[in-house]
């Protein structure tokens, strides 16, 4: 019974400690997803300047169009990439839940 109880505690002691982890990681995942606007609206413009000829051979670029694609690309390419960090984010944060589960139960079984 008291190891129970001391495993209960063990293991409310980690989820706690994830807990604060995963706190933190929705903050710096609210901030990166505000930096992945000011980067996709930078890109649109950037985009959106490439497609004006004036601005192309001002820029020397022989094909505004090209500039212009890669622009939009850049901005798509770190919308997905925004996106599969998240995914690694919550998959990180049930792999240490698991993680911690596991620590806690293979202390019950060991002797004291």
């Amino acid at each position: 019974m008291q190891q129970e109880r001391a495993a209960t505690a063990k293991l409310a002691a980690e989820q706690t400690k994830i807990e604060k982890e995963r706190q933190h990681a929705k903050t710096v995942i609210a901030d990166l997803r505000s930096e992945l606007g000011r980067l996709q609206q930078y890109a649109e413009n950037q985009s959106s300047r490439a497609n004006l000829p004036a601005t192309a051979a001002i820029a020397g670029t022989p094909d505004g169009e090209a500039v212009a694609r890669g622009w939009a690309l850049f901005g798509k390419c770190a919308a997905e990439y925004a996106g599969m960090a998240e995914i690694a984010d919550e998959q990180r944060n049930d792999l240490a839940e698991w993680q911690a589960y596991g620590r806690v139960m293979k202390g019950d079984h060991e002797p004291d």
